[in-house]
């Protein structure tokens, strides 16, 4: 009889662990959520008063802005762009076309 109320004992704390190790889980991935959403790329991304999302998606990145804007642009919105060695726009816009597909409104 005593071994089964001591038993009783270890599954009630192992269910309560359990239970503890279910919370913080779900406190941690609602934390995770909320630091993304906070550091992320939110819509519209913007560069200056220029709305990169709406540009890219009319296609008018390439008529908008001169190559070393657009280095600009990718610079500020932290792509890399150091294996671009060729002063033309289109590897820029390439870049900056694929940052505007991970944004909210291209999903």
């Amino acid at each position: 009889m005593a071994s089964k109320r001591s038993l009783d004992i270890v599954n009630e704390e192992e269910d309560e662990e359990e239970e503890n190790c279910a919370h913080q889980e779900v406190a941690l991935s609602e934390m995770r959520q909320d630091v993304v959403s906070l550091v992320g790329l939110q819509h519209p991304i913007m560069y200056d008063t220029n709305n990169i999302c709406e540009l890219a998606s009319s296609s008018k990145l390439t008529a908008t802005f001169s190559v070393s804007v657009l280095r600009d642009i990718c610079l500020s919105l932290d792509i890399d762009v150091s294996g671009i060695s060729v002063r033309r726009k289109k590897p820029y816009v390439d870049k900056l076309q694929d940052l505007v597909k991970s944004c909210t409104c291209s999903k």
